[in-house]
């Protein structure tokens, strides 16, 4: 039995550029005309990611470092030709036997508006120097675990723990798919992206994400918390925590799963339930990091 979708078409532009979207759902937020709104602070946003793709993309050619498309920036990249409309930010991997090399370039001054800096959760991100950290690129360091390369965070004494995997127990890529990476074109810039992008795609966004769009309406919430909180201390607390985790994982402690959730709500999913109201957002955070320690300090008693 074949089915007949109803389609509908979309404009936006994004620095300039202009793209058409076919989706088999409607988008809202359209303007007179049918372009998706947006407003001109995302517009800012945009062009600023797009010079710091610029910028990651000349070091990791200078430095021979295997760069790939992740994540919304993946299906963005295939789907849209750049960035989805109301994202905020760029996901991109690297192998960790580029990490080293990558978190040495953290400490060289390489460019007037941007650096590199270690973060313990994703591996690497790319801020500005001056004002606020977001718009910022996330760098996802990438190792082999359990015979597929997934994601190595977060780091503890530099050691990969491969906790962030299991929370996104889909994302991850076969590691012949990243030896030859292919450049496709990202606004007005290229990405580089694995082969066989589609079937990361699919696998993680379902058969239809090339025509469904459903937005994440958390995301801008989680990165106003990298700009307004000191994250990076708290992803190095996680770092440790998610280590001890594994070890007692081995030992077939069932703490798993308590604990994890709740780094989960702590770090990603706290925006989802604040009703988008920062001061509530930052009371909920603080009593989360507070059962986190009391849970931490019972597991050890």
């Amino acid at each position: 039995m074949s089915y007949i979708y109803m389609t509908y078409t979309s404009k936006y532009v994004i620095n300039g550029k202009h793209h058409k979207w076919v989706t088999t759902n409607p988008i809202t937020n359209l303007d007179e005309n049918g372009y998706i709104r947006i407003s001109d602070q995302l517009q800012k946003t945009y062009k600023t990611l797009l010079e710091m793709l610029e910028f990651l993309n000349d070091i990791t050619k200078q430095h021979n470092i295997t760069c790939f498309a992740m994540s919304g920036t993946l299906l963005g990249a295939c789907r849209n030709g750049g960035i989805i409309p109301n994202d905020d930010d760029i996901d991109v991997g690297i192998p960790i036997k580029h990490y080293a090399k990558l978190k040495w370039l953290c400490t060289q001054d390489l460019h007037p508006k941007f650096h590199f800096q270690v973060t313990e959760a994703c591996g690497i991100r790319i801020y500005q120097k001056l004002g606020r950290k977001i718009p910022f690129i996330d760098i996802f360091i990438m190792g082999d675990f359990e015979g597929k390369c997934k994601y190595a965070g977060p780091f503890y004494k530099d050691e990969p723990t491969f906790y962030l995997c299991r929370l996104y127990d889909k994302e991850w890529i076969d590691a012949e798919d990243i030896e030859t990476t292919i450049t496709v074109p990202f606004e007005n810039q290229t990405i580089q992206i694995p082969k066989n992008a589609d079937k990361w795609l699919k696998r993680v966004y379902g058969d239809d994400c090339y025509v469904r769009y459903v937005p994440d309406t958390r995301v801008p919430f989680i990165h106003e918390i990298v700009d307004i909180l000191p994250l990076y201390e708290l992803e190095q607390t996680a770092g440790f925590v998610f280590n001890d985790i594994l070890k007692w994982d081995n030992r077939a402690m069932p703490v798993d799963a308590q604990v994890a959730n709740l780094i989960a709500q702590t770090i990603f999913y706290t925006p989802a339930l604040m009703d988008q109201d920062i001061v509530k957002l930052n009371k909920r955070r603080v009593q989360l990091i507070q059962r986190f320690i009391q849970a931490r300090i019972k597991i050890y008693e």
